[in-house]
């Protein structure tokens, strides 16, 4: 008797197996519908669980895409200008008549990136659970000249969007997660989706694996002792599901209108090469990769101590919108190859589409 076999399982357990990772997780959703998911491996680094298919993780940077879609819509509001400077918020900053929100919601404004200095690395090695406040943040990065004239260059600037969470703050006279909620997160009903604002908010979240906290060099659960505040930027929790739907929402028009989608799309080339993605670009917080082997694609990544995640959306996978997302448990960098094999399956092999 044949045994059918499900190729996007083996995408998962293939990565599972090799031991690059305790566990992870897969959802596919086809045209706004939950079409599939999967998991594979276990919740703990003892390999004593096994990983639910609904876990929920930090987003890390995936957080960009719904912080930019909020600005989005606070824009088509008229709460916010996205052409204003930075000084309409935060005259203070010596850039700030310099730099326009858009700028920094593309990465092309030139302010400095916390997540390329060592100091940075290095005070979230000592005291995980003491991280800096917003306004060390600006004295350590925003303090320092501009790496290049507005508009003339692109580098990805966590710094930047340290100074939109801090926008959007400002505007509604609330937190970063309000912010979100307001404009974002109940509009589209994500039930599963909640800022990490305190160590305690990791308890909400599952386990996630890295040795960076470890004198011994073995795999721990960081949620004990890694504060989210360590995310300049802010940074959601969500699951798969979540996920899933928030990206199918920009596609289908459920979030955005025309004319903001269409400004979130406009991509910029970045430099150097960013494997899988054949043609890596970025528009208003969203990564692209226009030349896809199974079509263009647009998504964000997020990684950072004990996870690694990706999601985003194919438009127009064999004729569907394909939305897609990977949940790792354990920092590395394997999502968005998960995420790329999964949609390569689905398009040579026409599954569910």
């Amino acid at each position: 008797m044949q045994t059918h076999v499900d190729p996007l399982q083996l995408v998962l357990d293939s990565y599972v197996a090799s031991g690059e990772l305790p566990g992870a997780n897969a959802t596919i959703f086809v045209d706004g519908r939950a079409s599939w998911s999967g998991t594979s491996g276990w919740k703990d680094a003892k390999r004593l669980e096994s990983l639910p298919a609904s876990s929920t993780s930090p987003a890390y940077s995936v957080t960009k895409t719904f912080a930019a879609a909020c600005a989005l819509r606070m824009d088509e509001e008229g709460e916010v200008d996205l052409d204003a400077p930075l000084s309409a918020w935060l005259p203070e900053l010596h850039f700030a008549e310099r730099v326009s929100l858009a700028q920094v919601l593309a990465h092309t404004g030139g302010i400095h990136d916390y997540g390329a200095m060592r100091d940075y690395h290095d005070a979230v090695a000592e005291s995980p659970s003491t991280p800096w406040d917003f306004d060390e943040y600006v004295a350590r990065t925003c303090e320092r000249p501009l790496d290049f004239e507005p508009g003339e260059g692109w580098a990805y600037s966590n710094s930047g969007y340290t100074l939109v969470k801090r926008i959007l703050e400002l505007t509604i006279r609330g937190s970063f997660g309000e912010a979100l909620s307001r404009y974002v997160l109940r509009p589209l009903d994500l039930s599963e989706t909640f800022e990490l604002a305190e160590l305690a908010d990791m308890d909400r979240v599952a386990p996630g694996h890295s040795t960076l906290f470890s004198s011994e060099g073995t795999l721990q659960d960081v949620r004990p002792v890694y504060h989210p505040g360590w995310c300049g930027t802010g940074v959601l929790a969500s699951t798969g599901s979540d996920l899933c739907n928030f990206f199918d929402a920009l596609f289908a028009g459920r979030l955005l209108s025309r004319a903001s989608l269409e400004r979130m799309l406009t991509l910029r080339r970045v430099p150097g090469k960013h494997p899988p993605s054949v043609s890596p670009c970025y528009g208003l917080g969203i990564m692209a990769d226009p030349d896809a082997p199974h079509g263009p694609s647009f998504a964000h990544g997020g990684a950072g101590p004990g996870w690694d995640l990706y999601a985003g959306c194919v438009p127009n996978l064999n004729g569907r919108r394909v939305s897609v997302s990977v949940l790792c448990n354990q920092d590395g960098h394997c999502a968005q190859n998960i995420a790329s094999e999964i949609l390569d399956v689905i398009h040579t092999q026409k599954i569910g589409t």
